[in-house]
């Protein structure tokens, strides 16, 4: 095949392999993604090489349908924190979108928080200092008497929240910044409304940069089956309250009424 006839052919595939995966013909699905590895390649033309990471994609929606399979396949290849941390860097230096997205964010909420004596964020995707010191240098810049910043951390390993309180610490206390920081470890699908250290009065703002998609697994029967422990069953958690309020997970930035601080003058989400 020349390159237009091969375009032309894993397109056709791919979308007849999504729609096995889609009506439950896994064994014909396999049979699709046989024929598309035999065509696309990583180092390829254009479409040889994105039918390569669709397929990948496909695969694990295909995998899905399976609980012994996936977990087998990732016992071995399950990051470490150090390497996950340093793959983001690697993200961050390379390519533009995440430290434009953290500049946007925090000239935002400088604007929206400005006159504020206290200021109280809730970091949903909670990993990266950078974000924060960006809004601190801002608000270092444009306010002649720094707020005092307390910044609640989610995220579902430790080690990423006490690296993330140590980077921030050096920095604030460089910019002479009141800060405080609070790390809670969670997935976002269970983390506990209740427990957010919100304080009645206090202006909120809400972060989350490539983190809300995630959210889009609450609605596998799997996810939405497990069972939480006795403790938790009076707890409100994210998802479930994502679910009550019928919003559309797959938007990264959008205003989100979860009732945090229903007193607050003033909150938003970004």
């Amino acid at each position: 095949m020349n390159g237009e006839e091969r375009g032309k052919y894993l397109v056709l595939t791919l979308n007849n392999c999504a729609k096995f995966i889609e009506s439950g013909s896994i064994v014909n699905a396999d049979t699709a993604l046989d024929y598309i590895a035999h065509v696309a390649s990583h180092d390829g033309d254009a479409m040889q090489r994105v039918a390569t990471y669709v397929s990948e994609g496909l695969a694990c929606q295909a995998l899905k349908n399976f609980r012994g399979v996936p977990k087998a396949l990732s016992l071995s290849k399950t990051l470490s924190t150090s390497e996950e941390l340093l793959v983001k860097k690697l993200f961050f230096d390379m390519f533009p979108f995440l430290e434009i997205a953290y500049v946007i964010t925090s000239h935002a909420i400088a604007e929206a928080m400005e006159g504020e004596e206290v200021i109280n964020i809730i970091d949903l995707s909670a990993s990266d200092a950078a974000q924060w010191i960006y809004l601190m240098k801002r608000l270092k810049e444009n306010q002649n008497n720094t707020p005092f910043l307390k910044i609640t951390g989610i995220h579902e390993k430790k080690e990423v929240l006490e690296k993330m309180a140590i980077y921030l610490r050096v920095e604030a206390e460089k910019l002479n910044f009141h800060l405080q920081f609070n790390a809670i470890v969670s997935t976002l699908e269970n983390l506990d409304l209740e427990g957010l250290p919100v304080m009645k009065g206090e202006p909120l703002a809400i972060s989350s940069v490539l983190q809300l998609h995630s959210l889009l697994a609450t609605d596998d029967p799997i996810v939405c089956s497990r069972s939480l422990p006795a403790e938790s069953m009076n707890q409100r958690t994210f998802a479930e309250m994502l679910g009550k309020q019928k919003i559309n997970p797959s938007s990264n930035s959008s205003l989100l009424p979860l009732p945090l601080c229903a007193s607050s003058p003033r909150w938003c989400a970004f």
